[in-house]
Order: structure tokens, then sequence, then C-alpha cells
């Protein structure tokens, strides 16, 4: 997706993991575009492979430097078979990095706890992941992530999760954790589950904690139009912009026939169509599945290409995500500033969140 970004080849929409007709058509869809790139810039197969495979990298920005883990924010489960025990989990090293299946949603820094099916059925370590999730859609398991940072904790059995009180309760348990892989655990089950290590004599203030923001959101969400009034039209106060600093689904030609409406429009210029602005952002309800974070960036990207923005937005009820243009192009993995609505409520993400799409750097952005 990086290369096809950088390239300007479009990127068909992501199928859903039981369609696999879709994967086939998604497939065969990336073949026709990347062949249609090629006949544009009159390129030969050959020159067309070193194009994608390599000169794309080339235009790539550098990595950011990924040294130090962010806060976690999630916790998921994943499972371990009776290879994966002996080989990788029995005696965790720091150095080594593993790709297990897990949820798309995984974030770096989350929580992974690792069960394993054989030989022990229990919870044996806890991880942090090290990359976001990952969708495969030409794989039979289509999620993915990496780990690092393995802490070995004192076996806690399937049989003393079925005794004890709360766990016994637990979905994931009832069904003697089968389909373990990507199942979320709360925080009140990740501090039930220190308690048991705790009562086994573990000291748990080795183990990874959430991020525990000062401030809540407050307000019952129930669909795209509460994100905006609730949750952004309220940050775009504090950001210090007025209504009359924006245009909402502001209509736009693309084509003879068809109009792109952005949500949200800052400060726009121009004549009635083909207008220019620093900034749009567009919201949504929920963008918790890779698929429709992907539809959501590809939507406001197409939009901020024809405004000639050089910043963009997207959010839905649980995040505000700001894309900048770096070297000519919008790195979706990598944006400026992702944050849950609740973390922008501490002083110093809001100052860097004003440092970057605040009215008065919008105003005078070029």
């Amino acid at each position: 997706m990086k290369i096809l970004d950088v390239l300007d080849i479009p990127m068909p929409e992501l199928p859903a993991k039981s369609d696999k007709r879709g994967r086939l058509l998604l497939y065969n869809e990336l073949n026709k575009n990347i062949t249609k790139f090629a006949e544009e810039n009159e390129l030969t197969r050959e020159e067309t492979c070193a194009c994608v495979y390599d000169f794309a990298f080339m235009l790539l920005e550098e990595e950011k430097n990924q040294t130090e883990i962010p806060e976690p924010t999630n916790i998921w489960l994943t499972g371990g078979s009776k290879e994966d025990y002996k080989t990788f989990l029995e005696n965790p090293v720091e150095s080594v990095k593993s790709v297990w299946t897990c949820n798309e949603n995984t974030k770096r820094g989350d929580i992974i706890i690792m069960y394993v099916r054989s030989p022990y059925s229990c919870i044996q370590s806890i991880w942090r992941a090290n990359i976001d999730g990952v969708y495969t859609p030409f794989g039979c398991y289509n999620s993915r992530a990496r780990v690092t940072k393995g802490i070995v904790v004192p076996h806690v059995s399937l049989a003393e999760l079925k005794a004890d009180s709360y766990f016994s309760k637990l979905p994931i348990t009832r069904k003697n954790f089968q389909g373990v892989n990507g199942v979320q655990f709360s925080a009140t089950d990740y501090k039930e589950l220190q308690r048991l290590l705790i009562e086994k004599g573990f000291d748990i203030s080795v183990l990874p904690q959430l991020y525990k923001p000062d401030l809540e959101i407050d307000g019952q969400l129930k669909n795209e139009k509460d994100v905006e009034e609730k949750l952004l039209i309220p940050l775009l106060d504090k950001l210090e912009y007025s209504e009359t600093d924006w245009a909402r689904q502001l209509s736009q030609k693309a084509g003879r026939k068809e109009k792109a409406i952005p949500d949200f429009v800052f400060l726009p210029k121009g004549e009635l169509h083909f207008q220019n602005a620093p900034l749009v952002i567009e919201a949504k309800f929920d963008m918790s599945s890779n698929i429709e974070r992907t539809k959501s960036y590809n939507q406001a990207l197409s939009y901020a290409r024809l405004m000639k923005s050089a910043i963009f937005g997207i959010c839905d009820k649980d995040r505000l995500i700001i894309y900048k243009e770096k070297n000519g192009y919008f790195d979706r993995f990598n944006p400026t500033f992702e944050k849950y609505w609740q973390n922008i409520n501490d002083a110093e993400t809001f100052r860097q969140l004003k440092l970057l799409i605040g009215k008065e750097v919008i105003k005078n952005h070029k």
C-alpha cells in the first residue's frame, strides 16, 4: 500500500475477511491498476518491476525511529502451539521478534497475552505489539502482529480460569479458549488476571499497564452526526475556529457529473468549483476495522488532492488522525497525529495538535 500511494496508483477497496471471491477480484484489480500505470508511463515489464520494487522505496521517506514503544491502548489475546512453546515462548529472547495471528486493530505498543494450547492449556506470557496489526487479504489467516518484550508469568491454567468466579463468566473461557486469536481483553479482565498472578506470588510491577487518561469525553454517540457535533466541532472551537472558518459538505466538481462533498473544508478559496483549502477533515462513525479505515483514508485523500490540501484528517467516535504531506505524498501508515479523543485533553497533546491544525497555523499555511 505504501508503494501504491507513493506512485499514485489507486488502491482497490479491501474485501471482507469472508469474501474469498472479493480477494480474487482484489488481486485482479491490483494487477489492472499497475498495468495501467505502466502503460501511462510507457514502461516495459522489466521497468515496471524496477519501478515498483526498487525505485518506489527511494521515494518513500525513511522509517521513523521507533526504538521506543508507545503506551498501550488495548489488550489482545493470541494463542501458541506446542512447537511455539518449545522454540520461542518458554525462554523469550529480547532481540527476537515474532509474527503472530492477532486482531487487525492491534496498535503498536498494545499488550498481547499469550495463551498456550499445548503442552499446557494456560496463559503463559505477556508481550507488546511491535507493529500495528496487518490485514493480509491473500492469506488464510487475515491478521498479523509482531510481538516483542515477552515476560513469562506463572501459568494460569484453563482449569483455574474456569474455577475462578470472574473468569468463569467470560465467553472465551466458556469456549475453552477456542478461537482465541485476536480476542480483546478489557481493562477489568487484565486487572483480574493480575489478581491471579499476585496470588501466585508474581510481582506485577514488571508488567505493562494500560495508559489512563485524566479526562473522558462525555456523550453517547450513535451516528456520524454525533461525532461531528459532540466531538469534532467542540474541538474546533478550542482550536480557535469559528463557524465561518469552515464549510460543511462543500460541493466540488469532479469530472462532468460527479460531485465530491467533503465533510469539513477549512478556509476554502477560489471559484464555486475547484476551491483550494489548506485542510479538510472527513468524519465517520466507526473506523475500527482496517477495511473501513482504508476506505475513509482513500476518500479523504481524494478530497485533499481535489482541494490541493497539504493536510487532511479523518476521525470517528474513537480517535482523530491527521496526515501531512511530505515529499509530495501522504504516508497512510505514519500519520502526523493520531490520538484517542480523551487523550487530546492532555495539555501537551493538545499543544501539538494546535501547532499542527490550529486556526492561525492553517491560515498561514502555504
